[in-house]
Formats: C-alpha cells, structure tokens, sequence
C-alpha cells in the first residue's frame, strides 16, 4: 500500500475556473480513511499572517491511471477545491454547518504521473481550520491514503 504524505504545504495559488461535462463518474466512491486525519488549524484566522484566505496544496504522483479516488473536504468557514487546475466545489458557511463533510469523485481529474490538490480555505473570524482526505486506486491495484 503505498501512503501520501499530509497535505500541509501553504502557498499562494491561482487558477481558472473548471466547468464540468456530462461526464461526471456515478455514485459516490469509497470513502478516504479520516482515522489519522488532522485539522490544519490556524488559531489566528488565517495561516502564516494571510489574513482570512489561506492557500494549502497537495501534490502527488501516480504510478498509474488511477480507477477511482474521492476526496472528502471540510473547512471552517469555507473553501474553494481544485483538482488539477479544474475547480469542483466552493462552500461558505455563515449558519455554522462548516462540521459537515462533503465527498467528490475526482478520477476522471486525476492523471497517471503527478497530480496537484489545492484548497483556498475562507475564515470567517476565530479560529480557521482545514480537513481534508484522498483515496486512490489505481489500474494496477495500488491504494494512496492522504
């Protein structure tokens, strides 16, 4: 089983928006073990002095194509997801429902070779926070874990 290392990396990113086909996989895919999963939590409301908007990313590589992966993403108060440059979701939270979890398919995103996650997390005062995970399997059978 091959293991990715946390994603903890901040730095400033941009990108354009993605817009997605009709060719989005079904169903909801397996579910990334949160089970050693940690916050990434700024105490002053952003990371490294950045204000309200913090800017994590997280890249890999893939030995194969990969089969299927989801993320699961949460943030306190809100984010934007990319996967790759392509944008796949934005949530800002004033009615504190920021303790739930949304999951995404993102195999048809992700590539045999290197591959970047990146997430621009919005704080909407107090203390932020980022959790994040990925699952991957790929055509030759092998699990990442971040």
């Amino acid at each position: 089983m091959t293991q990715m290392a946390p994603m903890k990396t901040a730095v400033a990113l941009l990108f354009s928006l993605g817009v997605f086909g009709s060719s989005l996989p079904q169903g909801v895919g397996k579910a990334p073990d949160l089970s050693n999963a940690r916050w990434i939590w700024c105490p002053d409301g952003g990371f490294q002095g950045s204000g309200p908007i913090s800017y994590l990313r997280r890249k890999f590589r893939l030995a194969a194509q990969p089969e299927e992966a989801t993320i699961l993403i949460t943030a306190d108060n809100g984010y934007e997801l990319y996967v790759n440059s392509q944008r796949i979701a934005a949530e800002l939270d004033y009615g504190g429902t920021w303790n739930t979890v949304e999951r995404f398919r993102i195999e048809h995103l992700l590539t045999q070779g290197m591959n970047v996650v990146a997430i621009r997390a919005d704080n909407l005062g107090g203390p932020g926070g980022v959790l994040a995970g990925i699952y991957v399997r790929t055509t030759d059978g092998t699990l990442g874990h971040s």
